[in-house]
């Protein structure tokens, strides 16, 4: 039995396939393929002839855009539920972040450190709300020590007389302090990391 001459036969849904020459192979007959947007592809004969193609793939592509399909499934967008608990989590520290340098915040600061500082055995903050304020008005918004924009600033002062230093991020914070709060203890954890 000869193959049949496809060349110029129209196929696909409303005939948007056309036949447009004999493509060689050694795995039997294939025919090249001129899809209605443009684009050229080779196939098998039988694929044609049974509707199994009916274009290059740039319909089922559309189709995929618009009905978001992913390897032929609809996917919904996931919703995440967010439980009460997280919720004000949530709002608690936005609010804290919007507050950032108001009076409250600096109450705040100062406040909340007395206590740590008396359990430390080292003076607490000394400087006035107003001072703080505008302090913290001046500042870049970035970790004085490393220049990382930290979500929530830490408010460094030296332990000795009190005075405010700067505003720095949580780890630079921890880091001077664990390094002994002095300028001896970086110098030495400078000197080790250039050996």
């Amino acid at each position: 039995m000869g193959k049949t001459n496809l060349v110029g036969k129209r196929f696909g849904a409303a005939g948007l396939l056309t036949v447009i020459a004999e493509a060689p192979s050694d795995k039997g007959p294939r025919w090249q393929c001129l899809c209605i947007c443009g684009e050229t592809f080779v196939t098998k004969a039988s694929y044609l002839k049974s509707k199994r193609v009916t274009d290059c793939g740039c319909f089922a592509k559309e189709e995929a855009a618009d009905n978001k399909l992913v390897r032929g499934y609809k996917v919904e967008p996931k919703v995440y539920k967010t439980s009460e608990k997280q919720r004000a989590w949530n709002k608690k520290v936005s609010d804290r972040a919007k507050v950032t340098g108001s009076k409250e915040w600096a109450q705040r600061v100062i406040s909340s450190g007395k206590p740590v500082a008396a359990r430390g055995g080292y003076l607490p903050l000394n400087i006035t709300v107003n001072g703080l304020v505008a302090a913290c008005a001046k500042w870049d918004g970035g970790c004085e020590c490393c220049g990382k924009m930290p979500k929530r600033p830490t408010v460094d002062h030296c332990h000795s007389t009190g005075k405010l230093r700067g505003f720095l991020c949580a780890n630079c914070n921890k880091g001077i302090g664990l390094l002994g709060d002095t300028t001896a203890g970086v110098r030495n954890a400078v000197a080790y990391l250039e050996k």
